[in-house]
């Protein structure tokens, strides 16, 4: 019998892969996810591939300890799918989807948006384990508290609110969770008055027009900020308010504290981000 179908022989698991890509919270997810699979399968990898093609975001794990280059691939399907997306003929674009086709005969593949690959994120970042993974590095932790010392907020003592909107233009799936979302929240009193509010976007907010609808509340705000430095206020905060946003859900996790969540991030179609959230974090979550 020839070697390589010896070797198959000998272990008929299928390798596992696992996509990483987006933003920093999605990041967080597909590391979380290639983390909790790593454990029971040593032939699991990640697809990093697009960040080797610059995909419209840059890799954002560094600050954690986590480079690109050190994490492991499947370098014959990266070397493939990175030929396939420089292919500059219809031809040779057909010929590398095929070997990709083969490629991934033996191979189980959780793909970014994949229901399975959130519920095996969710597992880790539940875990010890991921507070010293994604622990706040000190540069970005000492910014943060910089920053909410110029603001007069202390640490858990004010409300971190996150707010995307209009950012899923890419999804038609993936609703818009707003302001008004928050506003509901506050209004129904879940939120105490005493506590300040902080209003983290990376989107335009009318901040006049918050300020008028929400007078008895102490609101501050951080508009299109650094990244990381958004990821750590929403940590460094009390009970968070969040939107349909893996990065605001990542850093509410992360934080080990409750935080509220929009009880809708998908259309009902593909609506399985609610349920996962129930089973996985019953006790952290308050759906709303």
């Amino acid at each position: 019998m020839p070697s390589f179908l010896k070797a198959k022989s000998l272990n008929k698991r299928p390798k596992t892969v696992v996509q990483i890509a987006g933003g920093l919270g999605t990041q967080i997810l597909g590391y979380s996810a290639f983390k909790t699979l790593k454990k029971g399968n040593p032939k699991c990898f990640l697809d990093t591939t697009y960040f080797d093609l610059n995909l419209d975001r840059p890799f954002a794990l560094d600050p954690f300890g986590i480079s690109l280059n050190s994490l492991p691939t499947n370098p014959n399907l990266k070397r493939c799918m990175i030929q396939r997306h420089n292919a500059t003929s219809k031809t040779t674009r057909l010929a590398y989807r095929v070997m990709k086709k083969l490629l991934m005969l033996n191979i189980s593949y959780h793909k970014d948006n994949s229901p399975t690959r959130l519920k095996l994120a969710l597992e880790f970042l539940l875990s010890n384990e991921a507070q010293s993974t994604f622990e706040l590095p000190n540069p970005i932790k000492k910014e943060a508290e910089q920053l909410l010392q110029s603001k007069k907020l202390s640490v858990n003592q004010y409300t971190p609110i996150h707010v995307r909107q209009g950012d899923y233009l890419h999804s038609p799936d993936h609703i818009v969770v707003g302001i008004d979302f928050a506003m509901s929240l506050l209004n129904k009193g879940l939120i105490s008055s005493h506590q300040p509010l902080l209003w983290i976007s990376d989107s335009p907010l009318l901040e006049e027009d918050i300020h008028r609808a929400l007078p008895q509340w102490e609101s501050h705000f951080y508009i299109n900020g650094d990244a990381h430095i958004s990821h750590a206020l929403i940590r460094l905060g009390s009970t968070a308010i969040i939107s349909n946003s893996t990065f605001s859900l990542t850093a509410a996790l992360l934080s080990q504290k409750p935080f509220y969540s929009p009880s809708k991030w998908f259309s009902e179609v593909n609506d399985y981000l609610h349920k996962s959230l129930l089973d996985a974090c019953r006790a952290l979550v308050f759906i709303a």
